[in-house]
């Protein structure tokens, strides 16, 4: 016996199957192929959303911070899709305009915990610095230097997702004006 209300009532209503027209067997060949899509569908799902969580930037910092972000010892945060696909959105823009991310971080050990922070900026072509920055801080009760690393490249990439990209834009190109330089073109 199944139950389903209906949407617009407040009525239930009480289904049963009709055993002498192989009600059950039917049920179970629904069944089994809605479960065959179900997998499909979940498959499918995680396929694009692992597709949807690729994403790519250019930045620079400190020698000592790129080899953290790009040590392939240490694991990278998952990020939503929702922010994978924001920053997608931005980079072809970003490229195009030789726009990178400034990335300044740090990590240390001390009183019985590691922390980490990082600070992300918009920096343009001719090497000026957005004033808006995304910000993380990064603290575990664990005091170990490789914790500290760790934490120290989560740190790094989610200030770049923290980072409020078209204000950053839209204030590298104030400034880029204000300097009287040939500013990037403001946001389609």
């Amino acid at each position: 016996m199944v139950i389903a209300a209906g949407a617009n009532s407040n009525r239930q209503r009480v289904f049963r199957p009709n055993h002498s027209t192989g009600g059950p067997l039917k049920t179970f060949r629904l069944s089994r192929s809605m479960l065959f899509a179900g997998l499909l569908s979940l498959s499918l799902s995680f396929a694009s959303h692992a597709w949807a969580c690729k994403y790519d930037f250019s930045y620079t910092s400190s020698s000592e911070v790129r080899d953290i972000i790009s040590d392939p010892d240490l694991s990278s945060p998952s990020v939503s899709t929702a922010d994978c696909q924001r920053l997608n959105r931005f980079t072809p823009f970003l490229k195009t305009h030789h726009i990178d991310f400034s990335i300044t971080a740090d990590h240390f050990v001390n009183s019985g915990v590691s922390v980490a922070w990082a600070t992300a900026r918009l920096q343009d072509q001719y090497g000026i610095t957005s004033s808006f920055s995304g910000v993380v801080t990064r603290v575990r009760a664990d005091p170990d230097d490789a914790v500290a690393r760790q934490l120290t490249k989560y740190a790094a990439t989610e200030s770049i997702f923290n980072l409020d990209l078209p204000g950053a834009l839209a204030n590298l190109r104030k400034t880029e004006i204000k300097d009287g330089l040939e500013p990037i073109p403001a946001l389609p």
